[in-house]
């Protein structure tokens, strides 16, 4: 394991062995001023990174950048960001166990998971936008046009002819 080295900002890392949290980053990267939900989160997010030996300094550094990437307004957005994070972290391995398959039914079982995998990460994207009220729309009508005939496609706006609506002063 490489030597834990403090970067500025760096919501989780390792002191003594010890999960090491900079509340101040925590509360801007998670979008909470709560104490409890920080550091529950953090909590959450360090298991999640680490590895059954132990504390892994840079696994949880990364998915707690990811929520903090995400830029959380609130806990629900937060909540929503980490579980992209852990999401991502099983497309990334079930990636690897895609590459490394040493049989068909292998290949097949890793294939399916890295499917829902990603269907769900994209998911989550939207489900993100949609509270996020950013709503993107597409309307699709239908115009004939007949020989000879032309047709405009977008927003038109018809405005009455002032000129022409005005009485004539001569």
């Amino acid at each position: 394991m490489t030597k834990p080295v403090k970067i500025p900002g760096r919501i989780l890392s390792v002191k003594n062995n010890a999960l090491d949290l900079d509340i101040e980053a925590a509360f801007k990267g998670f979008g909470s001023r709560d104490g409890s939900f920080v550091l529950g989160l953090s909590v959450q997010l360090a298991s999640l990174g680490s590895k059954p030996s132990g504390l892994d300094e840079h696994g949880m550094a990364f998915l707690a950048s990811i929520v903090a990437g995400v830029s959380p307004r609130d806990t629900t957005e937060a909540l929503l960001a980490t579980q992209m994070a852990a999401v991502h972290k099983s497309i990334i391995l079930m990636t690897k166990r895609l590459g490394e398959a040493e049989n068909i039914a292998q290949q097949d079982s890793a294939e399916r998971a890295l499917n829902k995998l990603a269907r769900t990460f994209a998911m989550q994207v939207e489900a993100l936008q949609r509270y996020r009220g950013v709503h993107q729309s597409v309307t699709v009508g239908q115009v004939t046009v007949n020989d000879g005939g032309q047709a405009v496609v977008g927003n038109v706006e018809q405005k009455a002819n002032v000129l022409a609506s005005r009485p004539d002063k001569s």
